[in-house]
């Protein structure tokens, strides 16, 4: 769809070589297809397990959209891998950008306008970068569903302790 600016990838990626796997389906996808280039494939809709095959296998995972939370990003640094995010939205919560001082500490690398050289400016960042696989996994964990369940039980026990003393 329109807002999660996969056409912002494509634009980018079209005539560098470089690959881009496209992973999920919608009413883009046609459009998308007829601008891309041999070295952009697109996959279509893809179960669990072959997200965590390519998620693994992939050198960094592009997120050129803004959305309120956006659980891609996290699914790929459980996997240990960066994200290149657009400055916005959820992505801000849950990717720690690089940011001069930080590296090996990081989980990936933001752009600030959605352009295609703003982004091939962020994916040449993260190509000059070394990231840390097991630091990116440990960062994930902090959007894990046995820490949202533990938070939300402590939470809910103070708030009953509060009430009825």
């Amino acid at each position: 769809v329109p807002y999660k600016k996969v056409e912002l990838a494509v634009q980018t990626f079209r005539g560098t070589g470089k690959k881009l796997v496209v992973i999920g389906d919608g009413p883009e996808r046609a459009k998308l297809e007829q601008q891309a280039a041999e070295n952009i494939r697109f996959l279509g809709w893809a179960d669990s397990q072959t997200l965590r095959q390519y998620y693994s296998s992939c050198r960094a995972l592009i997120f050129p959209g803004e959305e309120d939370f956006g659980i891609t990003p996290v699914e790929a640094q459980a996997c240990g891998k960066p994200v290149i995010a657009y400055r916005r939205g959820g992505a801000m919560e849950t990717v720690l950008g690089f940011d001069a001082k930080n590296e090996g500490r990081c989980s990936g690398v933001f752009f600030d306008r959605q352009t295609p050289e703003a982004l091939q400016a962020a994916i040449e960042q993260l190509e000059k970068l070394n990231w840390d696989a097991n630091f990116i996994r440990r960062h994930s964990q902090k959007f894990s569903r046995e820490r949202f369940e533990q938070e939300i039980r402590q939470f809910i026990h103070q708030k009953v302790q509060d009430y009825f003393g």
